[in-house]
């Protein structure tokens, strides 16, 4: 019962997460109360009361404080610390039951399968751990049962059936346990993946699979909010996709959709190893956010990224035989501290007309050319 390596790490970690002051704070009760009994000790035991002393308060309870102060710093070797709690009880409940002698010994052997079931309920480690400590607990009992008389031969038998039972219950819960853990993570897991899912959705156009209004509202929302980067430049591109309507008019929506999404490619990918973010702004326009990013390296991208539509050389014969899709291209930069993103966004429009105005498959403005100009869309 485990999960691939990945996912097995990843729900382990959550786990102990979860659970480890609560395992810590059940066995230090736990422990507590195995102490307590050494008034049953001090009542039943007589003249190896000493013994039993010395093994609760000098042995047992020493080595179980270590073992939780591990489970407290969430040890590596968490589930067997867990495991080792309930056997090293175990260990010295026989210890006293081979070193003494009486008739209270038989109700002592049946706290030695109490504990056996608390270790599943209380610490909760995996499976394959409760069925290893198990095994050995229930090799130490017949141990137990051969080199003393606590029990008579003839009831022996009764004692072993009570031990195994006590084994089986032990090692189901255990399994069941775990079983539902390990469901609930899945559930967990799977809530997780639809919610992030959803949030990509709601964040990305579904044609192009560049971010959307939204997500750019958010990504300038956080930038500007910023203190740090109020003084460091930023920069809007506004593309365009040139004479896209006779595009769509000649060929078709899927056509105009099928060259939307080339050149959203051809964008990402220019866009690579910046912080930019690639924005479907409204039909064939697209806006790319650059923190950090002047006016000279945002025309850089934007030249690099007008050549790339080139380059992917899509069709467009309605404007002549070996005509192909272009873009204009209005660049706008400020500081954060210097404008508000809508007055960033109108002067990359403003950029955008002068490099319709003025021909288009251009970046704008030209180096030399004002970036005020104001021009129609021809």
């Amino acid at each position: 019962m485990a999960f691939p390596a990945e996912a097995e790490v990843l729900f382990r970690r959550q786990n102990v997460e979860q659970q480890y002051k609560l395992v810590f704070i059940g066995w230090l009760i736990g422990l507590f109360l195995y102490d307590l009994f050494i008034i049953s000790d001090y009542v039943l035991t007589g003249a190896y009361f000493q013994t039993y002393v010395v093994i609760r308060l000098l042995f047992v309870t020493p080595i179980c404080l270590v073992l939780l102060w591990g489970i407290w710093r969430k040890s590596p070797y968490y589930d067997l610390l867990v495991s080792l709690i309930p056997a090293t009880m175990v260990v010295g409940l026989s210890t006293g039951l081979v070193l003494s002698e009486g008739d209270y010994r038989p109700h002592y052997v049946f706290g030695n399968i109490l504990l056996m079931v608390c270790g599943c309920v209380v610490g909760r480690p995996r499976t394959q751990f409760v069925a290893v400590i198990v095994a050995l607990q229930f090799i130490g009992y017949l141990a137990v049962l051969q080199v003393t008389d606590i029990f008579p031969a003839d009831s022996k038998p009764v004692s072993i059936l009570f031990y195994i039972s006590g084994a089986v219950v032990s090692i189901l819960t255990a399994y069941a346990a775990e079983k539902s853990v390990r469901q609930s993570f899945l559930l967990d897991q799977r809530i997780k993946y639809l919610n992030a899912a959803l949030n990509i959705q709601a964040l990305t156009d579904p044609l192009t699979g560049l971010a959307n209004r939204r997500s750019f509202e958010q990504a300038t929302g956080r930038h500007w909010a910023n203190k740090t980067a109020a003084r460091k430049p930023v920069a809007i591109i506004l593309l365009d996709v040139d004479r896209f309507k006779i595009f769509n008019d000649s060929y078709g929506h899927s056509a105009g959709d099928l060259c939307l999404k080339r050149i959203a490619g051809r964008v990402v990918a220019g866009l690579a190893g910046t912080d930019g973010l690639a924005v479907r702004f409204g039909g064939e326009e697209i806006l790319l956010f650059l923190p950090n990013t002047d006016l000279t390296s945002a025309r850089c991208i934007a030249e690099a990224i007008r050549c790339a539509i080139l380059d992917e050389a899509v069709p467009h014969p309605a404007l002549g035989p070996d005509a192909v899709v272009s873009a204009s291209f209005g660049v706008a930069s400020a500081t954060v501290e210097s404008c508000e993103v809508a007055e960033l966004i109108i002067a990359a429009d403003a950029a955008l007309y002068a490099a319709k105005a003025n021909g288009r498959n251009q970046v704008w403005p030209q180096p030399g050319a004002s970036a005020s100009v104001e021009a129609k869309r021809a």
